[in-house]
């Protein structure tokens, strides 16, 4: 049988935990000195914890003269409540995920807060990475000719860009509404052929890795280029990307074209003598 009571046991595991932890861990009262520290915070400032006992919290940790106005201990006296904060901290050249939760007497009156302090420089590099690779991103989707539009496997709209916005002539408080239905409603309002539209998108969605190449009409006359393939992560599809360009000057052009080339074709089959045509590198072309 254990021979410490149970009492005696909780001592030694705070003790034990509070000396082993990475983290920085420091117990305040609530003038802010500092009433203890863990090994971790003595070893990151340098000092022994006998200097530590009885400084300043602000002095210590911000080399400051007063507390910061971002300071959680303060936020504590004044609600009472668990505070958490990044926080760049100059001196130790580094951002850390502050947390400080209010120690109470037996009246549940505050005498002070205990505090960790965990660094997250790593964690804010990859943030920022990440954050640069989405500006990046979102520079190429916006230069785009095309207007791009990307769906969840789920169906719930990605990203898209501004140039399927102006396509679509979305308005801003469409777009703001991130509702998909709203947004789905919207775009087959336009078309032609709505259904023709969603029976399209079913279809895709049931060949996830299947691309797809065609033109959609709208009722005012405008036609789009629509092409769509699969979005993948991690080798597995996870949705779709769909780019539209406007080709309605060049659908026109190329229906005159047909138009007048069948005109002339019906004048020469129904004139009474034979008419052939014959380029310029004197190859007969039809008659």
């Amino acid at each position: 049988m254990d021979p410490l009571n149970k009492e005696s046991r909780k001592e030694i595991d705070f003790e034990y935990i509070f000396d082993i932890s990475p983290d920085l861990i420091f117990i305040l009262d609530n003038d802010q000195n500092i009433i203890c520290a863990n090994q971790a915070l003595v070893n990151r400032l340098g000092v022994s914890p006998e200097v530590l006992a009885g400084s300043k919290c602000f002095w210590c940790m911000h080399q400051k003269d007063e507390p910061p106005s971002y300071c959680v201990h303060k936020q504590i006296l004044i609600d009472g409540k668990e505070h958490t904060a990044e926080i760049f901290i100059d001196h130790l050249d580094g951002w850390y995920s502050v947390t400080a939760k209010p120690m109470l007497n037996n009246e549940g009156r505050i005498t002070g807060s205990i505090h960790i302090a965990r660094n997250i420089a790593d964690a804010k590099k990859t943030e920022d990475a990440l954050m640069d690779s989405l500006s990046l991103t979102r520079g190429m989707l916006d230069s785009i000719h095309n207007g791009i539009l990307v769906i969840s496997k789920e169906g719930t709209v990605v990203t898209s860009n501004a140039k399927f916005a102006e396509l679509w002539h979305i308005p801003a408080d469409v777009l703001a509404s991130a509702d998909d239905k709203i947004l789905l409603d919207f775009v087959l309002g336009q078309l032609d052929d709505p259904d023709e539209f969603t029976i399209k998108i079913a279809e895709l969605y049931e060949r996830p890795d299947s691309e797809s190449f065609d033109l959609i009409y709208f009722m005012d006359g405008r036609v789009f280029e629509r092409i769509s393939k699969p979005l993948y992560h991690r080798g597995e599809p996870k949705g779709r990307v769909w780019s539209f360009l406007d080709v309605t000057e060049r659908e026109r052009v190329k229906d005159g074209l047909q138009k007048s080339e069948q005109r002339n074709r019906s004048l020469i089959e129904n004139m009474g003598d034979g008419v052939g045509f014959i380029n310029e590198r004197e190859v007969f072309v039809f008659g």
